[in-house]
């Protein structure tokens, strides 16, 4: 399929297409890791560095739990909680680490 046709589709198509074939799992990865990155440094005080490391373990976390994601609601909405998710576990991991 032509990368012009999948820029077309909704989030819940490609969710559908990366359940599927796991090789369009990339257009969801190309279509939130900007935005994603940007909203890691917004909410935290974290280097590029960090947000970078935060965001290879969100979209692990997406890729690992796509059968368990509600077709209903707003994939938006479901991998911005799992970020928000990931920077708070992200402080805890520090926070509990001893200086």
């Amino acid at each position: 399929m032509l990368k012009e046709n999948l820029s077309k589709k909704s989030d819940q198509e490609l969710v559908i297409l990366s359940l599927e074939n796991k090789d369009y799992f990339v257009y969801l990865i190309e279509k939130y890791e900007a935005k994603l990155f940007k909203y890691i440094l917004r909410i935290s005080n974290f280097s590029a560095n960090q947000a970078e490391d935060i965001l290879q373990e969100v979209f692990l976390k997406v890729y690992e739990n796509l059968n368990d994601y509600d077709l209903n609601l707003k994939f938006s909405s479901w991998i911005y909680r799992i970020t928000h998710n990931q920077v708070i576990s992200a402080f805890r991991k520090i926070k509990a680490r001893p200086q």
